[in-house]
């Protein structure tokens, strides 16, 4: 029988493949806690797409949400349940792991929100906000998993957080949008309406032509702001010097891995329905070793 903490490796492994590979650098000191976080985070992510958008499927996805905080509480009470997260995070911190029971309540919180609008993010502000809320949280928990408490640090983990969550909302809408959902913000679509009527793009559009010279200026536009957001992360660990601790790296890797889609999403001009984005990049793994062993992202 596998242990709870194989457990979650396999499922992180299987969910969330670029998370996987780049946890793998982690110190095994804190390896465990990584996957147990990372597996946490899969399954919470997983409940939008487990259940189907009506009045009574709702009622189930609120049941699974509360699931989800109840097991974190029962975790956090010396209580946890048999349940391969709740074990595993149980265990991480009685081996010492600082995990913040808040970061893990603010992902479910923002997962929950983000299934109840259905609807697309008002502003990237908005975007960036839910980005911070769930991507950013989980490398906080991961940067604690690692031992490291720096605000400095946390302060790029947050830029790089919302890189990924850009990011993610970018290579997940050729997954959606055969469901009729789109995330992408509504003020980049009028504002290309008010820059020149043929810029006008409807979410209708969307659905029933999929890629088009339009859609590619708006994720031209959400690449860009991804990127903007790599940058600044690492100009601040360039300023942090000698300051910035080494044992950050590995929990921050997911960086390189964000990195990595958004210059093979330039490679196609923006066309996020490119079928050249669905294939893994084996060169990823060597990239991830290469900074790691550099210690610079």
């Amino acid at each position: 029988m596998q242990s709870v903490q194989q457990h979650c490796l396999n499922a992180v492994r299987t969910s969330d493949w670029e998370g996987y590979v780049s946890s793998l650098f982690v110190l095994p000191r804190g390896r465990d806690a990584v996957f147990a976080v990372r597996a946490f985070n899969c399954e919470v992510a997983a409940v939008r797409d487990s259940v189907a958008r009506s009045a009574h499927e709702e009622t189930i996805a609120k049941m699974r949400f509360k699931f989800w905080r109840d097991l974190v509480d029962g975790v956090y009470a010396n209580k946890p349940i048999n349940h391969h997260v709740a074990q595993s995070l149980a265990a991480a911190l009685d081996q010492g792991a600082p995990l913040s029971k808040q970061f893990l309540h603010r992902i479910i919180s923002a997962r929950e929100a983000d299934f109840t609008s259905n609807s697309l993010y008002p502003t990237t502000d908005a975007l960036e906000k839910y980005a911070e809320q769930t991507q950013s949280s989980l490398l906080y928990l991961q940067l604690e998993a690692c031992g490291v408490q720096n605000y400095k640090v946390d302060h790029i983990a947050s830029h790089i957080g919302k890189a990924i969550g850009i990011a993610t909302v970018l290579r997940s809408t050729p997954v959606h949008v055969p469901n009729r959902q789109l995330y992408l913000p509504s003020e980049l679509m009028t504002k290309f309406l008010k820059r020149a009527p043929k810029h006008n793009l409807s979410s209708e559009d969307v659905f029933r032509s999929g890629p088009s010279e339009k859609l590619a200026d708006i994720v031209f536009e959400l690449a860009s702001l991804a990127d903007n957001h790599l940058y600044t992360a690492r100009a601040e660990i360039e300023e942090m010097k000698e300051q910035f601790p080494q044992i950050a790296v590995p929990a921050l890797l997911s960086a390189i891995a964000c990195d990595n889609y958004l210059k093979r999403l330039e490679s196609v001009q923006f066309d996020v329905f490119n079928p050249r984005l669905r294939t893994r990049n084996w060169k990823l793994l060597y990239n991830l070793w290469k900074h790691n062993r550099s210690g610079k992202l």
